[in-house]
């Protein structure tokens, strides 16, 4: 057997199952207590694209009209925002030859006890990788929310581009800081 063909023979370790494994791994389960769920509640939505799925609290008024005649057309409001896609949040781990090297020496060689230590550990991994994901999640929501842009990595080139929220300037309150203030004594 090569180096990983026993993997597939373990039914628990199937890529079904651990697919499987990982969609059952709730975002409140993580340990950290992420709570960007309770601000940022889970919406289905038909496309990845922002523009068309982001609207504004817009409360147009209708007019009175002639008889016989049309109505206010009310447009669609959407944010003025640039094309941004939300892209897929993946992480993943390897076993590259100098993992396996460790692993070798921690088991002396031993085949079958190098297997049950990469078996049991997936599972673990697993839910690092997940957790992960998840944390990901909440550090992108975050930083919308208070930064007022989104940020976007283009994967193969690393570029970033930053569309805004326009959020209004007045909605940042600046405190003066106690310590550059000679009046107040900590």
């Amino acid at each position: 057997m090569s180096n990983f063909a026993w993997i597939s023979a373990i039914a628990s370790l199937s890529e079904p199952a651990l697919t499987v494994l990982a969609q059952t791994i709730n975002a409140s389960d993580v340990p950290d207590n992420l709570i960007y769920e309770r601000f940022f509640p889970r919406e289905n939505v038909d496309s990845v694209d922002l523009d068309e799925i982001t609207t504004l609290d817009y409360r147009p008024v209708a007019d009175r009209r002639e008889w016989n005649q049309r109505g206010r057309l009310i447009p669609n409001k959407t944010p003025d925002t640039k094309k941004v896609s939300i892209v897929p949040v993946e992480s993943y781990f390897k076993w590259g030859e100098y993992e396996l090297q460790k692993l070798k020496e921690r088991t002396l060689g031993n085949a079958a006890v190098l297997q049950q230590i990469m078996e049991t550990s997936i599972p673990g991994k697993l839910n690092q990788l997940v957790e992960s994901n998840y944390r990901r999640i909440e550090l992108d929501a975050f930083s919308a929310w208070i930064l007022g842009t989104i940020t976007q990595k283009n994967p193969q080139t690393g570029e970033t581009f930053a569309a805004s929220l326009n959020y209004d300037a007045g909605r940042y309150l600046t405190a003066p800081t106690a310590w550059n203030d000679a009046g107040v004594n900590a």
